[in-house]
């Protein structure tokens, strides 16, 4: 801390203890959160100000007293493991750090991010809290520069919520940001390597299950994945976050083979990240007598692919085979998907609590915290009506 910016105003009417005890609470306040820098002497601090060592006492004894510093030693006071939020709790402000310009978030992947920042902020607004968007200095900024935005933008906030990474490695700044051990921090609907990380993601088991069991109850054994990976689990650099959706294919086919359902390699459709992937490789399992009853796809959108397909080279829909998306997006080309919904707003929802949970306590609850996903029904599954 910068001891020597202290100012004192000695024929100012507020007496100099709580003059000083107000400007440590400043320098403690622009220091990273979970700092817990030891205080100088009372001797130290009160030669430097020139001023009486029974100031500084009382001035010490004034923080003790609201919990901003605590004894280390002794004789040793060090700054609390909370000081710094205590100090701005008052007007408390998460924030939520961007992979990406915000414009390209709302206009991008059907709004997936923007159906998040609605969970986040509508909670938050709740309980009065505000809500920042957060835009990090580039990867390759100055360490002193980045040093100053996180003491002047990410010190002032009481959490942060995380979507995603900006797929830089090394991205130093963010990595900067992750290791703040005492700020709350949850990150969504992704793994991160950072301990200190809540993670609130999606329960794609509990939709998986309330699937299979649909399947079983319609007599439908045969099962096909289709994923625009070429693999069940794919070589993506995963340095700070790891997306769930990574491995969202391997969740259900793991369900789907407990369920005793035929979920064989030779069903699924992988490398499937265009309508063209799709409809080669859909021709080839035509072709090779490789056709499930009823394919589930990565997401919404590669089902909307799978339908375009289907519709291309004969297959009726769902009469010839059935076709299960991901994500519940009601997308224009694929009116009344049957899908496995993802709960993105109530995943924002309980991001927020959980950093309020954490902003009030001090402590972090729990490592991670799981939304259900689930199951909804629609007329591109072959019922017993069809």
């Amino acid at each position: 801390m910068q001891y020597s910016d202290i100012k004192l105003q000695r024929d100012s009417s507020m007496p100099l203890f709580l003059q000083l005890a107000e400007a440590l609470k400043n320098l403690i306040a622009q220091t990273e959160p979970g700092c817990r820098e030891k205080l100088l002497s009372e001797r130290k601090l009160a030669g430097l100000l020139q001023i009486n060592r029974l100031t500084v006492r009382r001035a010490y004894d004034e923080l003790l007293r609201e919990g901003i510093i605590e004894y280390h030693s002794a004789r040793v006071r060090r700054i609390s493991s909370a000081g710094c939020r205590k100090h701005i709790m008052p007007l408390p402000c998460i924030g939520v750090i961007l992979p990406y310009e915000f414009s390209r978030i709302v206009d991008e992947d059907h709004q997936i991010a923007l159906r998040y920042f609605k969970g986040i902020i509508d909670r938050a607004s709740a309980e009065n809290i505000a809500v920042i968007m957060l835009q990090l200095p580039d990867a390759n900024t100055p360490v002193n520069i980045v040093r100053t935005f996180i003491r002047e933008t990410v010190n002032h906030l009481s959490g942060i919520i995380h979507i995603g990474d900006r797929k830089m490695y090394p991205d130093t700044v963010l990595q900067k940001i992750m290791r703040l051990t005492q700020l709350p921090q949850v990150i969504i609907s992704a793994d991160s390597q950072y301990p200190n990380l809540m993670q609130v993601v999606p329960d794609i088991d509990f939709g998986a299950c309330e699937l299979a069991e649909k399947l079983v109850s319609l007599g439908l054994k045969k099962v096909g994945v289709v994923s625009f990976y070429d693999r069940w689990k794919p070589k993506i650099p995963t340095v700070y976050v790891a997306n769930r959706a990574l491995s969202r294919s391997m969740v259900f086919r793991d369900i789907f083979r407990r369920y005793q359902l035929d979920c064989d390699d030779r069903f699924c459709l992988f490398g499937c990240c265009t309508y063209s992937d799709m409809l080669r490789n859909l021709l080839l399992a035509q072709k090779n007598g490789d056709l499930p009853e009823v394919y589930w796809c990565q997401n919404d959108e590669v089902a909307s692919w799978l339908l375009r397909a289907c519709r291309e080279i004969g297959l009726s829909v769902p009469e010839d085979i059935s076709v299960v998306g991901f994500d519940g997006l009601d997308l224009p080309e694929a009116p009344g998907l049957a899908t496995v919904q993802m709960p993105f707003y109530e995943i924002g929802v309980r991001a927020s609590e959980v950093v309020f949970e954490a902003m009030k306590t001090g402590e972090f609850p729990s490592r991670e915290f799981r939304v259900k996903t689930r199951f909804v029904s629609g007329n591109t599954l072959k019922n017993n009506n069809n």
